[in-house]
């Protein structure tokens, strides 16, 4: 039997991680191959990039490495997490607790426990699935300790301190969310944008996230924020309103636009409140370039018009004289 520790492995705590969402494909599977060797190898991984291409046969990008090992800790020659040490060590105290018949831990001189008699037989099975319910809970409040503390060391120690203020107080409150959340970049930004606007407690904030931790943090930000903020309208003033249509070079009266939407306490159409008074603005110029063009139309079509009833005065006049003449010349030959 070999005497390799083993560690146990959650897919779904790994697909959920931030260090997954952080990493690409490449970079995920270094990030694995350096766990195996620190878990056969004593929690420790050697500096030497050139070490692990000879034992994975492939060639390993600088950026890859330097990526990938920011989520270990430099120790002399070596790397190490401290997430793999902690279960090393309970791995380590557990079995030399079973050689001492479950010595409690942390405790060398304590007498070895007499065998127990087991307490599931076939005529007791709900015996047996609950201790099954209490070892994978404890299993899971562990891994979700050692996830949470690991979070912490690793994320505080390379990017916390350089962290504002906004972020660190975030980052209090995202850190609630073992595995329920996103990378803290992406959720960062989308808290930013959700809060925009709004005055917050964080304090409070915290307080009521603790109760919704297994939630995704997400949900959670969509419940209390559904809705980004939307701006208030503000009234422009005059000299703004002559600003824009000079900057837009339109004929735009800005005292007969302030006027109108002031008599009707800025109402669009008489119904909906105004929410951008520089879109109205835009809908006046283009109104006024329309009324140009119709007038203009109108116009040559007046000239036109007119053209034409000179031109049907002129023909009537010469058809009525050629007419005229027709009978003229006609009377002479009869009398003739």
């Amino acid at each position: 039997m070999s005497t390799k520790l083993g560690f146990t492995f959650y897919p779904k705590d790994w697909w959920t991680s931030e260090t997954y969402f952080t990493l690409s494909p490449a970079q995920r599977y270094l990030f694995l191959e350096c766990l195996f060797i620190m878990y056969s190898n004593g929690g420790y991984l050697s500096n030497n990039r050139e070490l692990l291409e000879n034992r994975l046969r492939t060639q390993i990008s600088e950026s890859d490495w330097n990526i990938v090992t920011k989520e270990f800790f430099l120790e002399g020659d070596n790397y190490t997490s401290s997430s793999v040490n902690k279960r090393l060590k309970r791995a380590i105290s557990n079995r030399e607790n079973g050689k001492k018949g479950g010595a409690p831990k942390g405790n060398s001189n304590a007498q070895k426990q007499p065998n127990q008699p087991k307490k599931t037989t076939q005529n007791n099975p709900p015996l047996e699935r609950e201790g099954e319910r209490e070892s994978k809970i404890e299993i899971e409040y562990n891994i979700n300790n050692d996830k949470s503390e690991d979070l912490s060391n690793n994320q505080n120690s390379n990017n916390q301190n350089n962290f504002s203020d906004l972020e660190q107080k975030v980052f209090k409150i995202w850190n609630i969310y073992n595995g329920k959340k996103m990378s803290f970049k992406i959720d960062f930004e989308n808290f930013v944008e959700k809060t925009k606007g709004v005055e917050i407690d964080f304090e409070k904030l915290y307080r009521n996230a603790i109760p919704h931790n297994k939630v995704y943090f997400q949900t959670w930000l969509n419940k209390f924020f559904p809705k980004s903020q939307k701006q208030v309208f503000k009234k422009p003033t005059i000299q703004e309103i002559q600003e824009y249509c000079f900057e837009r070079n339109n004929q735009v009266d800005p005292e007969k636009f302030f006027d109108h939407y002031e008599s009707n306490g800025w109402m669009i159409g008489g119904k909906s409140k105004m929410k951008d008074w520089k879109a109205a603005i835009r809908t006046w110029e283009k109104n006024s370039f329309n009324n140009q063009n119709q007038n203009q139309n109108g116009q040559q079509q007046e000239r036109f018009i007119g053209r034409q009833s000179i031109d049907t005065i002129q023909h009537n006049a010469t058809a009525g004289y050629e007419a005229a003449e027709r009978v003229r010349k006609q009377m002479l030959n009869n009398s003739d």
